[in-house]
């Protein structure tokens, strides 16, 4: 695979939040090392550009705390 295929192939699995058995056995089968090494980079910078870390000074209110769940 093309390393633009591998990208686009991370960041749908990122957004769709799943992969399908069959998906994930056919990404198994038909990936070299080389191309899984690129896919978990690009999975996880992709991961950590969505995500926030939010740290708080003091005590969270009651509110914050369901929030975080």
């Amino acid at each position: 695979m093309e390393k633009q295929q591998i990208k686009q192939l991370a960041l749908s699995i990122l957004e769709d939040g799943e992969v399908s058995e069959k998906s994930r056995n056919w990404i198994l089968d038909n990936s070299s090392k080389d191309d899984m090494k690129l896919f978990v980079g690009y999975f996880n910078a992709a991961f950590k550009d969505k995500n926030v870390i939010v740290r708080y000074a003091g005590t969270p209110s009651d509110t914050v705390k369901e929030i975080s769940r």
